[in-house]
């Protein structure tokens, strides 16, 4: 596990001594150091507010995600993230495993000689021997043959055939040599000497206009005829035939005499209800 936001200056003693109260076996705490590129020498490694812990696999292990405070501090503690790369024992250079769980035989990262890479002696001009291939660099140079074969074998099958398909050869039109200036100089003399390919015929023939016969002339009677029919008969419209002067006199009448009637006691009510809402006015 991890344990962040707690200062590097920290004993890891009193981490320990922390964490067994809870009722926690500790293995193991390191604290992270950040590598600067800039400086050599002991100096070059920053410390990190950042503590690797090993811990026991008892039974109640996983209630450590739950603690937040450490020393009096306010700390996270979380699952370290999973490598990308292939683990690489430390002990003996081979891979799979780590140093921890390894049972052969200690070698060298440096010149691959069976002792302990702490205890090598080999001195910085002469080449590194890589315990896996023998060749010349150290053991865990991620370019070694043995580790390339690995990390293929290891590689889902869609990846390698995606990776194989990386490596494949251009077509040959792409790796053609003839230039556009050789293509047009070829055309142009085509030209020049008739030899110009013949068109393609077309697979499909074009249907054949069909020649529209003209219509026959009427003589100048039948024309005369077929002129006078309308072109739509529906659409004359019926005109009524006349009415009689007699008949339109008596409509008249009977109107006239239905209005009287219907007028008259309207003009004596008008005239009532004015008369009562404005009196008389008398002659002085």
């Amino acid at each position: 596990m991890v344990i962040r936001n707690l200062h590097h200056s920290t004993p890891a003693e009193i981490i320990n001594e922390e964490l067994s109260n809870m009722g926690f076996k500790v293995r193991q705490i390191i604290n992270v150091h950040k590598e600067n590129r800039e400086q050599t020498g002991p100096s070059s490694k920053t410390p990190l507010p950042l503590f690797f812990v090993d811990l026991e696999p008892t039974p109640g292990v996983e209630k450590i995600y739950e603690i937040n405070c450490i020393y009096y501090t306010k700390i996270k503690i979380e699952k370290p993230y999973p490598k990308r790369g292939i683990v690489q024992c430390h002990n003996c250079q081979s891979y799979g495993h780590t140093r921890r769980y390894c049972h052969h035989l200690p070698r060298c990262v440096k010149c691959g000689e069976s002792h302990k890479t702490e205890n090598c002696t080999k001195p910085r001009e002469i080449p590194a021997v890589c315990a896996l291939c023998h060749q010349g660099h150290p053991a865990n140079y991620k370019g070694c043959e043995t580790y390339k074969n690995i990390k293929h074998r290891s590689q889902p099958a869609h990846q390698q055939t995606e990776a194989a398909g990386r490596g494949r050869q251009p077509s040959k039109m792409a790796t053609s040599s003839v230039s556009y200036a050789q293509m047009l100089g070829d055309r142009n003399q085509q030209i020049e000497t008739g030899a110009m390919p013949q068109p393609l015929q077309q697979s499909h023939p074009q249907p054949q206009t069909q020649h529209v016969q003209p219509r026959p002339q009427l003589p100048p009677k039948q024309q005369s005829q077929t002129s006078s029919i309308p072109s739509n008969p529906h659409s004359t419209s019926l005109i009524p035939p006349p009415s009689n002067a007699t008949d339109l006199t008596t409509l008249l009448t009977s109107f006239l005499s239905e209005f009287r009637t219907l007028i008259t006691p309207l003009i004596s009510l008008l005239t009532n209800v004015i008369s009562h809402f404005i009196p008389p006015q008398r002659n002085p």
